[in-house]
């Protein structure tokens, strides 16, 4: 494959882009591939096991997460696109919510691994070496602004592009000056990123 191909193949969604030599979008069923930069994150431990350097994740998004739509849909077009929306976003939610999850285990074992029972240490040291925390952000916009891009998202205009760059850099600066407010731990309990101001 060549570079475009990979590309195009990259945003062949299935139903709404036809298949690219075989590829469709991998997002459909790794939507934020976080399983391997985690991955990179223990062996980049497990090189250096006697320095203890933070870790830190930005995760990007696109989009905002994805609010409940209602019908009717009338046509089968409808139908289809509707039960492959919620596919992918159920698979993007269980991403999220399996990060959150590891981290809040990885803190408890760091806890375990303190305590004076020895016992409780040993159990505990083998899954404190192979889980760790870390603090994870996810930046992109929020579902109202993303509804200024509902009826123009597909046709990718100029207007569009240039809007959405902007929102982009208003999105990162207040994230640089706010960074607890993007915990991926707060955002899934809040259901969504902070709302920007005018």
């Amino acid at each position: 494959m060549t570079a475009i191909d990979a590309i195009m193949a990259s945003a062949a969604i299935p139903i709404v882009f036809p298949q690219i030599k075989g590829y469709v979008d991998g997002g459909v069923t790794d939507v934020t591939p976080l399983r391997e930069v985690f991955a990179q994150f223990r062996r980049v431990r497990e090189a250096a096991p006697n320095q203890h350097a933070a870790q830190e994740l930005h995760i990007l998004r696109a989009s905002s997460f994805p609010g409940p739509k209602t019908g009717p849909f009338d046509r089968v077009v409808e139908v289809l696109e509707r039960t492959l929306e919620l596919f992918v976003d159920n698979t993007d939610r269980e991403d999220y919510e399996r990060a959150a999850f590891v981290n809040e285990l990885a803190a408890k074992f760091a806890r375990a691994a303190q305590s004076h029972d020895r016992e409780v240490c040993r159990d505990f040291s083998d899954l404190h070496e192979r889980y760790a925390v870390i603090d994870t952000y996810v930046i992109g916009p929020s579902k109202s602004e993303m509804g200024k891009f509902s009826d123009s998202a597909r046709s990718f205009t100029k207007d569009a592009v240039k809007e959405g760059i902007k929102l982009g850099r208003r999105r990162m600066n207040h994230f640089l000056n706010n960074k607890n407010d993007y915990l991926l731990e707060v955002v899934l309990f809040n259901d969504d990123v902070p709302k920007l101001g005018r």
